[in-house]
């Protein structure tokens, strides 16, 4: 699991294909007054349901992700 507060573009060789898909959830909370959304993505194969990544973001790292998903895929 990681808490990321803030996103930096990296260049890296595109890929011929996309990542195979899989599951994935979100879930808020409240810690001290701050407010967070948690990303899980879960497994392929004989085991769907294993938690494979987490990610946490507070409102700046959201914000900045907001940002970057606003910018690469055109959003209003």
């Amino acid at each position: 699991m990681t808490y990321i507060k803030q996103f930096q573009q990296r260049e890296i060789t595109p890929r011929k294909t996309a990542h195979k898909a899989s599951k994935g959830s979100y879930s808020t909370f409240e810690r001290d007054g701050q407010k967070f959304i948690q990303f899980v993505s879960y497994g392929q194969g004989r085991n769907p349901e294993k938690i494979s990544q987490t990610f946490q973001l507070d409102r700046d790292g959201a914000h900045d992700l907001y940002s970057i998903l606003k910018r690469t895929f055109n959003f209003e």
